[in-house]
Formats: structure tokens, sequence, C-alpha cells
């Protein structure tokens, strides 16, 4: 939760604004205010400060200050001036419209001490506002003693028992700091003008390349209707976002514990990754063989008895530089079809036919017993999961 461009118009002092040019970058966000008192502003700002110029008369030259802007990362420039056009050149529009970098203009004679105040207040509001949001989650997410209502008394937080927990994740950090301020908060405004949610039914906050959030609400139903509004608004930026994911877990707070589907979550997103799953929207509901094998991990007796099932065949290939294990995995893909087997095998049927004896004699097996063969192919799919899980 930052204090950005777009934020400024809810400020009364900035109510008699307007917004020259670059519309797209009114997300940006805003650290500081800073009025310009130099020639040059480069040594003066460190990155999205908020500049204000007093245009006086000509001798200021716009467009090298824009320039300088755009170069240092700053968030946008406020213009104080008479309301004339003549001063923004359609060579300025055009660099501001270029670089999504906003432009506003306000009366030469408005209280810029006043105004600069408010910002800074609402920055640290906003700066408060989201450390709190941090702190509700964790602890929420950290501990199995601490109950929703706990949370609610001391943060000031409106919840419910049906919950949707969900996880955007993009490569890197930057781009998901890009996908918060240009996307995640219009999704946000589209739930508060629907009246689906209100803004006190929401924690979320940013963390390294994520953006965890928990949305509080009071049936199933309003859930499906959430997530059919994120999908619709991330399909059309997903071509734009190649490596970013979405996962929802639904969860009722009086039968589970946050903590452990917050921790299922995160395995289940990074196995999606890990197995290459196109799908960049992902449900936790789908993923139901994942959450038996991650009980079953709990218990070593049944591990230990699945992976030996296929023991055999890891070591006749590690030993022979085969792939029995491949070749059984893919066999079971098929419905134990011969014919579609050794196509996507890129073997011939014979061939095939030969590998199943071998794997039949190694692991004592009746291939065409189908309660042995499910316990095959169970321990197959443990196996991968397991070697998925490790490199999460």
């Amino acid at each position: 939760m930052f204090f950005r461009c777009i934020d400024l118009f809810n400020i009364s002092s900035f109510q008699q604004a307007k917004l020259i040019s670059g519309e797209k970058g009114l997300f940006k966000e805003i650290s500081w205010p800073y009025i310009k008192s130099t020639d040059s502003i480069i040594p003066w700002v460190n990155g999205k400060e908020l500049i204000f110029i007093l245009y006086n008369n000509e001798n200021i030259d716009l467009y090298k200050i824009l320039k300088e802007s755009i170069e240092k990362d700053l968030s946008g420039i406020v213009i104080l001036s008479n309301f004339i056009d003549t001063i923004f050149s359609p060579e300025l529009i055009e660099l501001s419209n270029k670089n999504n970098f906003p432009i506003f203009q306000l009366p030469w004679d408005i209280k810029l001490l006043t105004l600069t105040q408010e910002i800074i207040l609402k920055i640290q509001e906003y700066k408060e506002k989201n450390s709190e949001s941090r702190k509700a989650f964790r602890e929420l997410i950290n501990s199995d003693h601490i109950t929703y209502k706990t949370i609610e008394n001391f943060y000031n937080i409106t919840t419910h028992n049906f919950n949707i927990l969900g996880i955007f994740e993009e490569k890197t950090t930057e781009n998901i700091e890009k996908f918060y301020n240009y996307h995640f908060d219009t999704l946000l405004k589209t739930l508060y003008l629907k009246n689906i949610i209100k803004k006190e039914e929401i924690l979320h906050f940013t963390y390294s390349n994520r953006i965890i959030f928990l949305i509080f609400i009071k049936n199933t139903k309003l859930a499906k209707e959430i997530k059919n509004i994120f999908e619709e608004a991330i399909k059309k930026i997903l071509n734009k976002h190649k490596n970013l994911y979405l996962i929802f877990s639904e969860i009722n707070e009086q039968k589970n514990s946050l903590k452990k589907i917050f921790e299922d979550t995160q395995n289940f997103l990074s196995l999606s990754k890990n197995k290459n799953i196109n799908n960049q929207i992902i449900y936790c509901d789908n993923l139901s063989l994942y959450t038996f094998f991650l009980e079953l991990n709990k218990n070593p007796n049944i591990k230990n008895i699945l992976l030996k099932n296929i023991q055999p065949l890891l070591e006749y290939d590690s030993i022979n530089n085969s792939n029995l294990f491949e070749t059984l995995k893919i066999y079971f893909d098929s419905n134990n079809h011969l014919i579609n087997a050794s196509k996507k095998l890129y073997i011939h049927r014979n061939t095939l036919v030969y590998r199943l004896n071998i794997i039949k004699n190694l692991l004592n097996k009746d291939l065409n017993n189908s309660l042995e063969n499910l316990e095959l192919y169970n321990s197959i799919i443990f196996y991968d999961f397991n070697k998925d899980n490790k490199k999460s």
C-alpha cells in the first residue's frame, strides 16, 4: 500500500489540479515532495519524489527538467502557474506520455507549504497502514494460536469465516512492484466499486517478488465472484507478464489453520511452476492429489513403502543408463495403451513390450492387475512430487 500520484486527488489542496499528460503513470509511488530551487535536480533527489516547480518566467526549461526527472525515476511534476497551455510544448507532452510520467498544473498562488505538508502526512499514513497489514498478516500466517478475532480487535479489520488467500508472483521484485502499481490496485478498486468487499475486509502487502493478500468474505458465492473478477482481469495482461502466477486457496477459518494453508499454497505454487503447467492461474482446490501427498510425506512408513515400489527401476536406470522409470510412467499416462505409449516414447511397439517385460521382472508385479498398477502409478507420481518439492 503506497501513496501514489492518483492519490493526490484525495488531498483537499490538490482539488484544483489539472492533469496535463502522463495519465498512465498515475499509479507511480511518491516517496516525498521536493520543491525545485536549483537549476539541476539531479544531485538532490534519490528517486520517486514528486517535484514542484514555480513557473514564473520563461527561463525555466521544462523539457530539460522532465528529462532529468525521468532519468532519476521521479514520480511526477507539479507546475504552479497561470492556467495557460503555451508553456506545455507538444514535445514536452509527447515525452511525458511516452514515459508514463504525470505532469500536473496548479494555480500559482496555491499554498504550497500546506500542500506539501498534507502529502507528507499522507505518505506517513500509508506507510503505517502498510506496516500494520504486514504485522497482522505475519501474525496470522506464523501462529497456530492467534485467531481472526484477535487480529480484528487489534488492527480494526473486519473478518469472516470464509476467506481467500492469494499469492501473485513475478520473476523479480521490480516486476511485482510494477504489477502492484499498475494492476493490483485497480483490481481492488473494482471490488470496492462493485461493493463486493470493503477496504477493511482485505489484508495485502508486497514481499520480495510476491503480493500476498487475504480477503475476508461472508460466503462461498462471493468467493466465486471475486475469483472471476481476478481471472477476467489477469487474462488480459498475461501476455505482458509471462512470468506472472496467481494462486488461490479457499479457507474456512473454523476448520483450517491459516499457517498450514499458507505453507501448502506456497508449495503448490512452486510445484506448478516446476511442472511447467501452462495455466498461470492456479486453484488449490484442483490440486487435491498433491494435498494427499503432502500429508503422506509426514508419514515416513508410507513414504518408504511408496518409494520402495519403484526403487529397482531407479537403480537399474542408474546402472544401465536406461529409462525404464520414464517408460512405465508414460505407459500409465497413456492408459496402458501400447501404441499410444510407444509413439510418445518414439520407440517401436515391440521395443515397448520388451521393456515392460524387464519392468515386470524387476518389480515382480503383474502389469495387468489394476490394483498393483494403481499402487505403482501412485508411487511414480509421489516420487515426482518429492523430486519437484526438493527443487522448490
